[in-house]
């Protein structure tokens, strides 16, 4: 993450908030009309893992988009834009940092894969994730509280839910328990429907 405040015990305080309920499409549109820069776009996989002892909101995470590794501490404080502390670095394996988690006591409880396509906009971090069973939400990241809530009412999206709510809050509202998304894979569905908005996008040279 670009946009960290250190904290105490070395941890840093993440900036960010979500619109949620949106299409890839609309989405990366929205942003390309207010002249945002398109970054990438990545399939990515992820691991989580809890700490040793177990801690209510706290994780461990190891995620590649098969450019990028990183492993990552996360505390979820609260869903207010300031609510998530982070410690993350890069390393150089997926498979052989599972490997050495594993030799350590942590094994794995949540296999997932995602959708990003990420854009820089008014000095933000623009995430659009889609994800198996909730679809596609909008992420921005910033420096500071006020600097996201700027963003967010420039890309307007007036008819969209704004929150604070992680991945995890959103699999909870649809029902889903932290021992019911071991595996979140996409179905043979929701790929095409993704790869249908990618050619919507592409086929109009947003990105």
């Amino acid at each position: 993450m670009i946009f960290l405040i250190e904290e105490g015990d070395g941890l840093k305080t993440e900036y960010e908030f979500r619109i949620i309920d949106v299409s890839p499409y609309e989405a990366c549109k929205k942003l390309k009309s207010l002249g945002a820069t398109y970054v990438g776009m990545w399939k990515q996989k992820r691991l989580i893992y809890d700490s040793i002892p177990k801690k209510d909101h706290e994780i461990i995470r190891l995620r590649t988009n098969g450019e990028k590794t990183t492993l990552a501490y996360k505390i979820f404080e609260s869903t207010d834009i300031s609510g998530t502390k982070e410690i993350e670095v890069n390393v150089s394996s997926f498979e052989e940092t599972n490997e050495i988690l594993e030799h350590m006591g942590h094994i794995a409880r949540s296999s997932q894969e995602n959708n990003r396509i990420r854009f820089m906009y008014n000095e933000a971090e623009i995430d659009i994730d889609t994800w198996p069973l909730i679809g596609t939400y909008v992420e921005v990241e910033g420096k500071d509280e006020k600097h996201v809530l700027e963003v967010i009412k420039s890309l307007g999206f007036d008819d969209k839910e704004k929150t604070g709510d992680a991945a995890f809050e959103l699999y909870q509202r649809i029902g889903m328990k932290e021992n019911d998304i071991s595996v979140l894979a996409f179905t043979d569905e929701e790929k095409k429907y993704y790869e249908k908005q990618e050619e919507m996008i592409k086929s109009d040279k947003i990105i």
